[in-house]
């Protein structure tokens, strides 16, 4: 952690190009808002009598951690990966030291975010298991702050990533990592105390603990950011797409079986022919993947 400090400084260029790298490949289309300043965060905080407020240590460690994530995740984007394995690494460091006791909650929307794009750099490496536990824990500390401003943003990126794994994963739940016993999943609430598209109650609903499923519910959230919502039509579409190209490849299927079962080799198209002979390549999952 100390060995990168410098480049959480507004003033250093080698973390300003990071973050650049960060804003144009991520954040362009998620829009998360900057992350306060340590001054702009101790403003929030009211002060001892008489002197300004000091910046809790473990309050600290949190807004670190969230700067880490994303500089984390601009190295890799431009493919320094050794550099990105060890921001991720600070990362880490920072999220277990603010474990340790409870941040302001006026933190807490820092420590999601965190969560969340430290759980994308572990995808981005191929652990889709850690990007479900850390998901997990996002939605866990979205729940204790409920609607407050951002956190929309954050759920329209959530369920805009979550199509992602909805597609890698070929819109399979019996195929995700059992996280449950590690990591609980989020309690729910009394629905006729909030509607369904606020904050609470997405991330609360049974649906949506390994990836946010159904209707787009951000979308349909009028108050949402105009941004956002358009973010989570998108990611409905995509995970309307993956569904259809699964029951369409059933439907293939289906036609190219006789009525005993077996498979007439004369009437198989293309498609069907090469995934009954190639392990299924041709589902919904691999094309993406492919593509």
């Amino acid at each position: 952690v100390q060995s990168h400090l410098l480049e959480l400084l507004k003033n250093n260029p080698d973390g300003n190009r990071l973050r650049s790298f960060f804003d144009l490949s991520i954040n362009e289309l998620f829009c998360l808002p900057p992350i306060p300043t340590d001054d702009e965060y101790c403003s929030r905080l009211p002060p001892p009598a008489g002197k300004p407020r000091p910046l809790p240590k473990f309050d600290l460690a949190a807004l670190q951690a969230a700067r880490f994530s994303e500089i984390a995740l601009g190295a890799l984007v431009n493919n320094q990966i050794s550099l990105a394995l060890e921001l991720s690494n600070a990362t880490v460091v920072c999220l277990r030291q603010f474990v340790m006791e409870p941040v302001h909650p006026s933190c807490m929307y820092d420590v999601a975010r965190a969560y969340f794009l430290h759980g994308i750099f572990r995808s981005l490496r191929g652990d889709m298991q850690r990007y479900f536990k850390h998901r997990r824990v996002c939605l866990t500390h979205l729940r204790q702050i409920g609607d407050i401003p951002g956190t929309q943003i954050l759920l329209a990126a959530i369920s805009f990533q979550d199509s992602w794994a909805y597609m890698v994963h070929n819109a399979t739940e019996s195929d995700l990592p059992d996280i449950d016993d590690v990591i609980p999943r989020v309690p729910i609430i009394d629905s006729k105390s909030s509607s369904k598209s606020d904050a609470t109650s997405i991330v609360s609903n049974p649906s949506n603990q390994m990836w946010i499923q159904g209707t787009p519910q951000i979308f349909n959230n009028i108050e949402a950011p105009l941004m956002s919502r358009s973010l989570d039509a998108l990611a409905c579409a995509i995970r309307n797409c993956c569904d259809q190209a699964n029951d369409r490849f059933k439907d293939l299927e289906k036609k190219s079986k006789t009525k005993n079962g077996g498979i007439e080799k004369s009437k198989l198209t293309r498609t069907p022919k090469e995934d009954e002979d190639n392990g299924n390549r041709a589902n919904g999952r691999n094309l993406v993947l492919s593509a």
